[in-house]
């Protein structure tokens, strides 16, 4: 499974475009990312997702995720 299908399975459960999903998803990720209240465990958490720029787009967190199911 891949991040697209990802989206349209959660847009078809839940109402919604694909789109607007994956638009939330960086939403919650930019703003976990963003949170100055953060515990330590928190950030290491975050560290531990691979990821070009400072905050991982929809696509790489749920790679990451697909990849830890994987495991």
């Amino acid at each position: 499974m891949d991040a697209q299908e990802i989206y349209r399975r959660i847009a078809t459960e839940y109402g919604g475009s694909p789109e607007e999903v994956r638009t939330e998803l960086q939403r919650a990720l930019d703003a976990a990312w963003n949170n100055l209240h953060k515990t330590e465990a928190q950030a290491a958490d975050q560290r531990e997702v691979p990821c070009e720029g400072e905050v991982p787009t929809a696509e790489e967190f749920l790679d990451y995720a697909i990849q830890l199911l994987h495991q």
